[in-house]
Parts: structure tokens; C-alpha cells; sequence
């Protein structure tokens, strides 16, 4: 049986889930393996580059 132009589609089936489980299990994997940790300590030591720059200036006060 068709469903009407425009209706609502179901769950879908098995491969859909299937392969949303797979790109999960794939981000979790990046997200925490070798290069990830090495991206964050790289990012780390930027920005502790700019906490150590140039000192604030006092504010202009006329």
C-alpha cells in the first residue's frame, strides 16, 4: 500500500538505524582516539599562548 503524497514515512527499516549506529560508533572513535587528544593539547597551547600576550591596557579616563 502506498502512502499518500506528503504522509509521514515510518521508521524506516533496519539499514537506517543500522547505519546511524555505525556513524555514531565512527565519531566516538575520532572523538577520543590519538589525533583528537592531540588536536585538543594543540589548541590548549594556543590559547596559553594568548593568556601570556601583551598585558591589558589601563582605560582611557578623561
Amino acid at each position: 500500500m502506498d502512502a499518500e503524497p506528503g504522509a509521514a514515512r515510518g521508521l524506516g527499516d533496519g539499514r537506517t538505524w543500522v547505519g546511524l549506529g555505525l556513524g555514531i560508533v565512527a565519531l566516538a572513535l575520532l572523538s577520543t582516539g590519538t589525533w583528537a587528544k592531540e588536536t585538543a593539547a594543540r589548541a590548549a597551547a594556543l590559547f596559553g599562548e594568548a593568556d601570556r600576550g601583551a598585558a591589558p591596557q589601563p582605560a582611557d579616563r578623561r
